[in-house]
C-alpha cells in the first residue's frame, strides 16, 4: 500500500493499495525469475560462444600464419589452378617470383600472363593430355618440363600434383607444387654425355657404339658402310714431343674427319688412334668417296703445315653390310684389316717397316728384282683401274705385286 499525503498540511490523509491474491503475485513472481534466469543462461552461452569463437579465430589465424610461413619457405612454387588450357591460377605463392620472374599476382587470373604461356611448347599439349589421364585414373600427375621464366632463361621443373573433386566427382581445381631442377638435369645432362662421348674430341665414344649396333642392324639402314681411321705415328709423337702434342694430333684428326663427315655418318673414337665412321644406306662407292675427301683434306692440312715431324696421317679402310644376314662384326673386322693393309703400303706408317725390309731383301738381288716388282705394282694399278676395282681390292693388288717374289 502507498500512503496519500497533503501537500498543504503534510498530513496522510489516505492509504492507496492494491488487492492482490499472494498466489497470483507468487507466479508472476517466478514467472519473472524464470525469465531472468533465462537471459542471465542466454547471455552466459552467448559469452561462452563468442569465447570460443575467438579462441577459434585465434587458431584459424596461427594456421594460417603457419601454413604461409611454410608455403614461402618450400622450394618452388604451391598453386591451385582451374581445370582450363591457361591453368588460370586462384592461388600461387610467393615462390612464384623466384621460380617465373614474375611476382604471384601477375599469374591470379592471368592478370599479366598465363601459366600455360611460361610452358615450353613442346611440352603445353602433352601436359594437358597428362592431366586428362590423371584425372581419368584418379591419380596424381608427376612429371618433368621446361618452363620459360620472365627473362627468357629456361629452366627445368618438377610438378606433382592432383585434381580436387566436388561431390559429384567433377573437378574443381588443381593443386600442387613446382620446383627448380635444373641443377640435376644439368648434372644427368653432363653424365650422359660423359657416358656417350669422348671427354677429349668431343666424338661418340665406343660404349656409345656398342649401344647403338643393334638398331643399326636394322634393315631399313642397309646398306651400312664402315670406314676405319687410324693415326700413324701417334706413338712416336708421345715419345718424341709428349702426350699434349698427342693429344692436339687427336683432336686434329677428329676435327678433320667430323668436318669430311658432316651429317653423313656416325663418327666415333673407339681408341686411343683409332676412329670409326658408320654410313647408313651408303655402298662402297660412298664409302670411297668419303675417304678420298678425308685424304684430300690430309693432303691440304700438311701442306699448310709448317713442320713436317707434325704432318698428319691417317690409314683407312672400308667395308660394306648389304644384306640382313650378313654380321656388322664382320664389317668392322674387314674394315679393320684393310686400314691394316693401307698401313702396310703408307710409307708414313710403323707397318711399313715391315714391307721396306722386306722389299729391300728381295731387291739386295739384283736390280732386275726391284724394277720387276716395281713394273708389276704399276701393271696391277692400271689393270685395277681398267676393271673398276674397290679401293681394298687395289690395295691387295699392290701388296701382291710388291711382295709377289718373296717365295
Amino acid at each position: 500500500m502507498v500512503p496519500v499525503i497533503d501537500s498543504d498540511s503534510g498530513e496522510v490523509t489516505a492509504v492507496f493499495g492494491i488487492d492482490y491474491p499472494e498466489d497470483i503475485w507468487q507466479r508472476h513472481v517466478n514467472v519473472h525469475l524464470t525469465l531472468a534466469s533465462i537471459i542471465v543462461i542466454c547471455l552466459f552461452a552467448i559469452l561462452g560462444i563468442l569465447y570460443r569463437l575467438s579462441i577459434n579465430n585465434k587458431r584459424i589465424k596461427e594456421s594460417e600464419r603457419s601454413k604461409a610461413v611454410i608455403l614461402s619457405n618450400l622450394p618452388g612454387m604451391t598453386y591451385r589452378c582451374n581445370f582450363d588450357k591457361d591453368w588460370t591460377m586462384i592461388f600461387v605463392s610467393e615462390g612464384c617470383l623466384e621460380l617465373t620472374g614474375y611476382p604471384a599476382e601477375s599469374l591470379l587470373n592471368n592478370k599479366e600472363i598465363s601459366f600455360n604461356a611460361l610452358i615450353s611448347k613442346e611440352y603445353q599439349d602433352y601436359l594437358w593430355e597428362r592431366w586428362h589421364d590423371v584425372i581419368a585414373s584418379k591419380t596424381k600427375l608427376k612429371e618433368e618440363y621446361e618452363l620459360i621464366t620472365r627473362d627468357g632463361t629456361i629452366k627445368w621443373v618438377f610438378e606433382q600434383g592432383q585434381p580436387l573433386y566436388d561431390e559429384k566427382g567433377a573437378v574443381v581445381a588443381l593443386e600442387g607444387l613446382i620446383i627448380d631442377i635444373t641443377d640435376r638435369k644439368t648434372k644427368e645432362e653432363e653424365i650422359n654425355y660423359l657416358n656417350d662421348y669422348d671427354f677429349l674430341t668431343g666424338l661418340y665414344n665406343r660404349r656409345y657404339l656398342e649401344k647403338i649396333r643393334k638398331e643399326i642392324e636394322d634393315e631399313k639402314y642397309l646398306p651400312v658402310s664402315v670406314i676405319v681411321g687410324d693415326i700413324n705415328g701417334l706413338k712416336l709423337i708421345n715419345d718424341a714431343f709428349g702426350h699434349a702434342q698427342g693429344d692436339n694430333l687427336i683432336i686434329q684428326t677428329a676435327k678433320l674427319l667430323k668436318e669430311c663427315c658432316g651429317e653423313k655418318g656416325i663418327l666415333v673414337r673407339t681408341g686411343g688412334d683409332e676412329f670409326t665412321a658408320i654410313l647408313l644406306n651408303s655402298d662402297e662407292r660412298a664409302a670411297e668417296t668419303m675417304m678420298e675427301q678425308i685424304r684430300g683434306s690430309l693432303s691440304e692440312l700438311n701442306r699448310k703445315a709448317g713442320n713436317e715431324a707434325f704432318y698428319l696421317h691417317v690409314s683407312l679402310g672400308s667395308s660394306t653390310k648389304h644384306r640382313v644376314y650378313e654380321s656388322l662384326e664382320k664389317t668392322f673386322k674387314d674394315a679393320e684389316d684393310h686400314m691394316y693393309k693401307r698401313k702396310l703400303l703408307d710409307h708414313k706408317s710403323s707397318h711399313s717397316s715391315i714391307v721396306s725390309s722386306i722389299k729391300a731383301t728381295i731387291y739386295e738381288r739384283s736390280q732386275e728384282t726391284e724394277a720387276h716388282a716395281k713394273r708389276m705394282t704399276f701393271f696391277a694399278k692400271k689393270i685395277g683401274e681398267r676393271f673398276n676395282f674397290s679401293s681394298v681390292e687395289m690395295d691387295n693388288m699392290e701388296i701382291f705385286a710388291a711382295l709377289h717374289d718373296l717365295g
